[in-house]
This record gives C-alpha cells, structure tokens and sequence, in this order.
C-alpha cells in the first residue's frame, strides 16, 4: 500500500470555527465547518450531530467488534433476500465470519442488478444510517477535505475501532493531523451508482474507497465526507468515544 506523505498543516487550523464560516448541510443536517476554508471539516463535538445508527458501539467488554455484526447481518442477507437469484453461486458457500463485507466489495458496481449493492442497500433497511469510518490523516484538496491517497483508502461500515486507527495507523506509526472520516453507507452506494467511486477491500475485513471519476468523487467528498478535527489529550479521547458510542446503534 502506498503511504500518502501528509504536510504538517496543523499550525495554519483555526482553534474554533472562524468569523466568517457558514453552517455547512451535509445530507440534511447542518455543521459548523472548521472554517471558509475547510468546508466539510468540522471539531469533533460536531459528531453529536450525526444521526444514531452510525456503527455498532465500541466497548472493552464487548469481544465481537463492529465489523462482525454487519458481516453476521450480511450472511443472512446473503441467505434469504428475495433478490438472492441475483447473487454470485459462490455466495451460498460464504461461511458466517468477518471476511463477508470484503468478499461483496468485487460486485459493488454502477450497473442497476449490482449483487454487492443490493446487499448493501438491504443492509441500510435494517441499519439505514450505518457509516462507512477511517482514522487518518487530514487531506485537503481546494477548500474541501478529501480521503487521504490517491489510490484509495480503507475504513469500516460500522465498527467505531476506526476512531483507534486516527491517532496511529497499523505499523504505529504517528499521524500527524488526527481525523475520523465519516460517510454514510447510503451516500457510498450514491457513489458507486453514480460513478464517482469504486469500492474494494485490502484485508476482506475492510472496504477501500477509491476515485473512479476525479470529478464526480470530488464532488461526492464535497456531498457526502464529514472529517472530524480530533483532540489528541487523553480526557479528549474518552471524550470523543463517548460521542461516537452516543450515535452507535443501541443493541
């Protein structure tokens, strides 16, 4: 996977929201935007704005993460939608484990019988404000926040473990301007259909967003991406998995 070399722009943010910023709608709710120059980048007590629903909560005593409720979701969607005759033969054999999400993401696609985004969309009936995550690094692109990489990057649909991954990526190795990426699921399949995105998986276990239309997908970012500013102190963290666990689904 190819590292995005990320500048440290982290002395140029705004404490606060600037004078001049303007309430920012993003799918029928409105954010208080970073500032002018950050559109869809919000503080991350703006997270308390998003809908309940967003992902499974995030507890130490839970042993099952989010991902595992939405593949075990997904398995029965596999096995008894009435849109199954859609569906790839292989699916039939698909065990219940965490692998699922990752083995639909290849029959995500813009044409209207796409298998992957039938399941998905099934999926947003039982779970419709289920988001896709990813903890990373702030990248900027003309005004708006974009997903870090040109080549894509992974996140999860519906695991709030995506708020550990802000501060430090897998080989732990530091960020240098902490963010949670935030999409609705429903606003990814707009993606895909309407060709600004294409989806993938990199563990199986993940999905990859990626640009298909460098036009469209900017225009989808400026639509549909929430980027929440993180506080790095310890009292902030517990702080910020207190909101995020707030607008999880209550199990």
């Amino acid at each position: 996977m190819i590292e995005l070399v990320v500048v440290n722009i982290k002395a140029d943010l705004p404490s606060k929201p600037d004078s001049e910023s303007v309430a920012t709608t993003v799918e029928g709710r409105q954010f208080e935007p970073l500032s002018t120059e950050y559109s869809n980048v919000f503080f991350y007590e703006e997270l308390a704005k998003l809908p309940e629903g967003i992902a499974f909560p995030l507890s130490p005593e839970v042993g099952q993460r989010g991902r595992d409720y939405v593949c075990d979701k997904i398995y029965n969607i596999i096995h008894n939608s009435h849109n199954k005759d859609y569906f790839p033969d292989s699916w039939s054999q698909y065990g219940n484990d965490s692998y699922l999400i990752g083995r639909i993401m290849p029959y995500c696609y813009s044409t209207e019988r796409s298998p992957g985004n039938m399941v998905l969309s099934e999926l947003l009936e039982e779970c419709p404000n289920l988001c896709w995550l990813r903890g990373g690094n702030l990248e900027r692109s003309d005004g708006f926040a974009t997903i870090e990489g040109v080549f894509g990057r992974n996140g999860y649909v519906g695991d709030l473990e995506s708020f550990r991954y802000a501060f430090e990526d897998h080989n732990g190795h530091k960020r240098d301007v902490t963010v949670l990426y935030v999409a609705s699921l429903a606003g990814v399949i707009d993606g895909v259909r309407s060709g600004a995105l294409s989806l993938g998986s990199e563990s199986l276990h993940d999905v990859v967003i990626s640009s298909r239309d460098l036009d469209k997908y900017n225009e989808w970012c400026k639509e549909h991406l929430k980027v929440f500013m993180l506080g790095d102190s310890e009292t902030e963290k517990q702080q910020i998995l207190q909101l995020l666990n707030s607008r999880a689904i209550k199990t």
